[in-house]
């Protein structure tokens, strides 16, 4: 990449412009590196990137799992509450029968 100096130049001002060309490249070179650096890291967090895309899967049906549980279990609560209801009002009817036929309070 070391740029060739143009002809019209003294030897000092060369040698000056060959350096400065070292040192360019040298420090391009190094950001290179680090580029190269930071490539890996990238390639490094698209990884856990994936692992933790995962485990965000796994909760979510695990989480559906939930839901489906505990929906069966209200449901199974609701039916209970409601046959809790219709024999309270049959205990109700067969106790005013008793009482009414029979005299018998409870």
């Amino acid at each position: 990449m070391m740029e060739v100096p143009p002809k019209n130049m003294d030897k000092e001002t060369k040698k000056e412009f060959q350096k400065l060309s070292r040192l360019v490249e040298k420090n391009f070179g190094l950001v290179g590196n680090r580029f190269d650096k930071v490539e890996v890291n990238i390639v490094a967090l698209k990884f856990d990137m994936g692992e933790v895309k995962g485990e965000v899967k796994c909760i979510d049906q695990r989480t559906d799992e939930t839901y489906k549980l505990l929906d069966g279990y209200v449901n199974s609560q609701e039916g209970f509450k409601q046959e809790f209801a219709a024999m309270k009002h049959k205990i109700g009817r067969i106790e005013k029968v008793i009482k009414d036929e029979l005299g018998v309070e409870f």
